[in-house]
């Protein structure tokens, strides 16, 4: 398969936007771009994208190749590698190799994936200084507002599941007590939770300033604990299999070091807090050295060895009239899928918006309105009501004259 000759057949990736220098902070969107860099370098184009409802899947990373449109990192590798000239970075490999990759390629995504979830969507830090920035500079208003955050509580339950999830339930419980309830439990808390922390600082060798600041001692010392295990034992099976080789499987490099080097990357960057980036180099040097063996392959010289190209402005004016709904005067008779629940809710909160819209609207206007009535009828019922105190003074004077011409009669007829 020849690679596209017009612009309009051109090979493009759609990826999540970097973080710091590295190119995507998703390691499958990272992993996708070095696959294709090794793959067919030179004959694609990325565009940073922020929305992965343009995804057939609903999820990044993506590849549109004229109207061919594919999504997830295997369909996208496999799909490099029928264009001529390909290079595939497995074909070096034994059968054997080949069927124990599929499994270390699905417990790097699982256990390694769930590491990086924890860095870039769990510590709060990274995620409001460094991953959600990323996010919604490439998004049109007002996607920027709500997108982040729903693709932030999509990753909650995965990591839930896992412990890794840094929950504030337990602090906001502590708010609601009294202040002399939280005293005797707060030192009593902070005393285990330092002991805690020295324990495990002194056994993964990381300072405990780094501790202090990634996490709040007294609700966070056990996730991170359980971070600092859980990568431990990652790194450790892959450390053994990495033994005194250059890679994985000897002097050439697979896709399972491709892979694996991403989520190192992705691990060590300077992120607001990097958590693990001690740990990796005092105590996982050799599989920091594969990483960089394999980024010098995929990018020599550079980390912008690729093209990009400008994704599509999108007008805040038809933004904004996205979230108006869609009067249909005639509808069809076709039975229409039902929808999600998160799309019910979206569609009650629009419809909600717009009532409440609409009714400060009338409001504001019949309060304009009616306020000048009120004034006109107060100062037309002082007025008559001035008028009235007059005409009875003016009544009272009259009376009186005609009671003194009254006595003066009587008292001339005596």
């Amino acid at each position: 398969m020849e690679g596209p000759s017009t612009p309009g057949d051109s090979i493009v990736l759609h990826i999540w936007p970097g973080v710091g220098i590295v190119p995507s902070y998703d390691p499958s969107c990272f992993a996708a771009l070095v696959f294709l860099q090794i793959a067919i370098k030179g004959r694609f184009v990325v565009e940073y994208c922020g929305d992965p409802d343009s995804s057939p899947s609903g999820q990044l990373p993506f590849l549109t190749h004229g109207t061919l449109t594919l999504a997830g990192l295997a369909p996208i590798l496999a799909y490099a590698m029928k264009f001529e000239q390909a290079v595939n970075p497995d074909a070096h490999l034994s059968n054997l190799e080949k069927a124990q990759l599929a499994a270390r390629i699905a417990h790097i995504e699982s256990e390694g994936g769930d590491l990086l979830a924890h860095l870039y969507y769990s510590v709060g830090v990274n995620w409001y200084q460094n991953v959600r920035p990323a996010i919604s500079a490439v998004l049109p208003i007002p996607q920027r507002y709500y997108v982040p955050e729903r693709l932030r509580n999509s990753y909650k339950p995965r990591l839930m599941a896992a412990g890794l999830w840094t929950s504030p339930s337990e602090a906001e419980n502590e708010g609601s007590r009294s202040a002399f309830q939280k005293i005797p439990k707060r030192k009593a808390k902070e005393s285990q939770a330092k002991q805690k922390a020295k324990t495990a600082l002194e056994r993964e060798k990381v300072t405990y300033l780094r501790l202090a600041s990634a996490f709040s001692i007294n609700a966070y010392i056990d996730i991170y604990i359980k971070v600092l295990e859980k990568a431990r034992s990652f790194f450790d099976s892959y450390n053994k299999l990495l033994g005194n080789k250059r890679f994985f499987y000897g002097d050439s490099p697979s896709s399972l070091d491709f892979l694996f080097a991403v989520h190192i990357r992705l691990m060590v960057e300077p992120l607001a807090e990097p958590v693990l980036q001690d740990l990796l180099f005092e105590s996982y040097t050799h599989l920091v050295s594969l990483s960089r063996r394999a980024f010098d392959l995929a990018f020599p010289g550079s980390n912008a060895d690729f093209q990009t190209i400008e994704r599509k402005s999108h007008p805040t004016f038809p933004s904004l009239t996205s979230l108006l709904p869609h009067i249909r005067l005639f509808r069809s008779k076709r039975e229409t899928t039902p929808s999600s629940p998160d799309e019910g809710r979206f569609k009650f909160y629009r419809w909600g918006f717009i009532g409440i819209s609409a009714f400060i609207f009338i409001g504001y206007n019949q309060l304009v309105g009616l306020l000048p009535t009120i004034a006109r009828a107060v100062a037309q019922a002082r007025a008559e009501a001035e008028s009235a105190r007059e005409l009875e003074d003016d009544g009272g004077g009259e009376d009186d004259l005609e009671g003194e011409e009254e006595d003066e009669a009587s008292q001339s007829d005596e």
